[in-house]
C-alpha cells in the first residue's frame, strides 16, 4: 500500500520511523517534517518557519 499524507510521506515510511523524545502516536497522527533549517529557524513542509531557541 502505498498511501500518501499530507506531506509526500508513504504510511510506511512514517511506521519505519520512530522518535525516542516524542509521542510517536500523535506525530505520526499529525507529523511536523522539517525541510529545511538557517540559522536558528527550521521550516517545516507546510512553509512556517519555526524559532529554535
Amino acid at each position: 500500500m502505498n498511501n500518501q499524507t499530507k506531506h509526500g510521506i508513504t504510511q510506511s515510511q512514517l511506521d519505519a520511523h520512530w522518535m525516542a523524545f516524542t509521542g510517536n502516536r500523535e506525530f505520526k497522527k499529525d507529523p511536523r517534517i522539517i525541510v529545511s533549517a538557517e540559522g536558528n529557524y527550521y521550516t517545516d513542509a507546510d512553509g512556517r518557519r519555526i524559532f529554535d531557541g
